[in-house]
């Protein structure tokens, strides 16, 4: 049965759709204008591309990692949850563990548990290779759209001519490409009684006897070379008897677990911090770059990763003690240096956070100030609205004004309207578009007197909102019906 998937033929269609999963007005205008956003985004795809440098683990090459800017974030987004989601259910291998609902590391680990022979396989470049050709051919087999929307998914998920990682469209989009290549060499591998699975870019192939590694390797090649696909030599490696067997960071040689080193560094920690304490753990631990004292904030960080990991040991094994034991002394540390009241704040505040967010953002300044919500919330609120990150030490949230553009006018209306309306507050939509939601008493536009041609007019920066000191308040017997006509003077 095939996938229900919108129904788009052109850029404009596209955006209708687009607006409709948004829960926008049907508003020609709007989309209208929304068709030439897309448009313009299309012709400088790169410059919504943010280029980042991550090191790999055990190796001292960088990973590159890309993050997608506002707007076409939210056009990917729409292709992952409208178009992408369908097709995966539908075609994506049941070979392939990566990227899937329901799935995870311990699934992929599992089938191989128990095996005594291994042979480990790694795609050179994954996400690079896949060229949009790929893409394209992609979309056109699994899906009916013509060739004009083909281009504009094509477009809209690729960079540079390929897939990168860090779009949210790309780990999808490559399983679907190695959907046919799963299917081909699962049904070969069934052949001859080898496990076969794969986790992104990594290929494992298990057996409890042994086999042919190298005829099991060269049909992978062979089913890799149509799609322009290389293996990493250097990743290539085949497991005997007697060998730890190491699956998507689990250990498979009799069950699956987490390794040795990985439950010694628990320990290690869980030693420090009920010997010293937390904040000394911390400071020691920290890298070197990172200078002053270690905050409330640092504390919970730890805390959670610590917790993390406990949990990741007892989801990998449940009936391991260690998890259960590592977990009842970090409370119990946590209990002794005064850390776990302070958790259980913070998770009850973020908590009310997510929850509220988007009621919040729907409510009048007035509203919220009646439900006694604290400034820093309104920040986190007002920031989550854009999808940007917030730090309470940072700019204090303000926002630039290129960040302010790349809001749809649907969203700065709810937002300019909704929560500025007529509650004897000012509307941002004028006066203080670039501001969070806080009160802010700017005066109305009859207070503000603009001064004729012969007087000096105060110069004001682009975007920016004037001060007291730079406009003109009128005294009360004055009129305060503001000029008409073309009297403002040419910048």
């Amino acid at each position: 049965m095939k996938p229900t998937l919108p129904k788009m033929d052109s850029a404009y269609t596209f955006i209708k759709a687009y607006r409709r999963s948004k829960g926008y007005s049907e508003n020609r205008n709007r989309a209208f204008r929304d068709t030439r956003e897309l448009l313009s985004v299309l012709d400088e795809i790169s410059e919504h591309y943010e280029k980042h440098f991550v090191s790999k683990k055990n190796s001292d090459e960088l990973r590159t990692v890309f993050s997608v800017s506002y707007p076409l974030r939210e056009y990917q987004e729409f292709i992952r949850a409208q178009v992408l989601t369908p097709l995966d259910l539908a075609y994506t291998s049941s070979f392939a563990y990566a990227y899937r609902r329901g799935l995870s590391t311990k699934d992929n680990a599992k089938v191989h548990e128990k095996s005594r022979y291994m042979l480990k396989l790694d795609i050179r470049h994954f996400f690079e290779s896949t060229r949009k050709r790929l893409v394209f051919a992609t979309f056109e087999k699994y899906t009916s759209y013509n060739r004009s929307i083909l281009g504009i998914l094509t477009k809209l998920v690729c960079y540079n001519g390929s897939l990168c990682q860090g779009a949210c469209t790309s780990p999808t989009i490559a399983n679907l490409v190695l959907a046919d290549f799963d299917a081909s060499v699962g049904l070969f591998c069934d052949g001859l009684g080898i496990r076969y699975t794969r986790y992104c870019d990594d290929m494992t192939f298990s057996s409890p006897f042994e086999f042919e590694a190298k005829n099991v390797e060269e049909f992978v090649r062979l089913q890799l070379k149509p799609l322009r696909y290389s293996l990493n030599d250097r990743k290539t490696r085949f497991f005997r008897p007697g060998q730890r067997l190491e699956v998507t960071g689990a250990v498979v040689n009799t069950r699956v677990r987490a390794p040795r080193e990985y439950r010694q560094k628990i320990r290690q920690d869980l030693y420090y911090i009920n010997k010293y304490g937390f904040i000394f753990h911390l400071e020691k631990t920290r890298p070197s770059w990172y200078s002053g004292k270690a905050t409330e904030y640092d504390i919970l960080h730890l805390l959670k990763i610590m917790k993390g990991r406990i949990a990741y040991v007892k989801m990998l094994d449940p009936d391991d003690p260690f998890a259960s034991n590592a977990r009842k002394e970090l409370d119990a540390a946590a209990l002794r240096y005064g850390v776990g009241d302070l958790s259980k704040m913070q998770d009850r505040q973020i908590s009310f956070e997510i929850e509220n967010a988007k009621i919040l953002r729907f409510m009048t300044l007035e509203e919220r100030l009646q439900r006694s919500v604290s400034p820093e919330v309104h920040l986190m609120v007002w920031h989550a609205m854009r999808g940007l990150e917030y730090h309470p030490e940072g700019n204090g949230g303000f926002v630039s004004d290129e960040e302010d553009d790349g809001l749809f006018s649907d969203e700065r209306d709810v937002r300019d309207n909704r929560c500025f309306a007529d509650e004897g507050h000012t509307s941002m939509q004028d006066a203080n578009d670039t501001l969070p939601f806080e009160a802010v008493n700017f005066p109305t536009f009859d207070e503000v007197s603009i001064p004729p041609f012969d007087e000096d007019f105060p110069t004001f920066d682009e975007h920016r909102i004037p001060s007291f000191d730079e406009v003109i308040v009128p005294s009360p017997d004055e009129d305060k019906t503001p000029p008409l006509g073309n009297e403002f003077p040419d910048d």
